[in-house]
């Protein structure tokens, strides 16, 4: 599993660019996360639905910094 970071200026195409390739791993059943901040999740959330149809836990995920860190404080309290 790779990590790639997609950062730039405002209206860059970041997001367009995260979405497509969003799509392109929901085609070939890769599963992925997306990870943004707090107040980013429902939006990004919206948005990937309105590019690939459907979000499946074992497939896509959004997820925010804090939930990311609380899933691994789960794993190692």
């Amino acid at each position: 599993m790779a990590l790639q970071m997609i950062y730039g200026r405002a209206n860059s195409g970041k997001t367009q660019f995260i979405l497509e390739k969003s799509e392109e791993l929901f085609k070939k059943n890769k599963p992925f996360i997306i990870i943004v901040p707090e107040q980013f999740t429902h939006i990004a959330e919206k948005r990937l639905i309105e590019k690939i149809g459907s979000i499946r836990s074992d497939t896509a995920e959004v997820l925010s910094f804090e939930r990311i860190a609380g899933r691994i404080y789960d794993l190692y309290p």
